[in-house]
């Protein structure tokens, strides 16, 4: 029911350290409560499971910022086109327009 925990093993020598210290560590030195061993490690797993949730929750907060992002971009893009291509119609208006006045 947790789901999957994404390897958790440490990147830099500091988290190395902090991860070692983790180790050595007790569960319910962990939750720091007077609780069973059983009672220890399902809290923990139920923080890691929230933590988790939040994790995911942040990277979807995330994701949606970025194609609102790129859905702005394209938006601008757009109307910088549409704005050439009147500027391109209104000088070809204006050629014609002097090439009919010099005949």
């Amino acid at each position: 029911m947790l789901g999957v925990i994404r390897d958790s093993r440490p990147e830099s020598d500091e988290e190395l350290e902090d991860f070692s210290d983790m180790q050595d560590l007790d569960p319910q030195c962990m939750v720091g409560e007077d609780v069973s061993p059983e009672e220890a490690l399902e809290i923990l797993h139920q923080e890691a499971y929230r933590c988790m949730l939040r994790e995911k929750e942040e990277e979807e907060r995330e994701a949606q910022l970025e194609k609102e992002r790129e859905a702005q971009l394209e938006k601008e893009r757009k109307e910088r086109e549409a704005q050439l291509e009147k500027e391109r119609e209104a000088k070809l208006e204006e050629e014609r327009k002097a090439q009919l006045k010099m005949r």
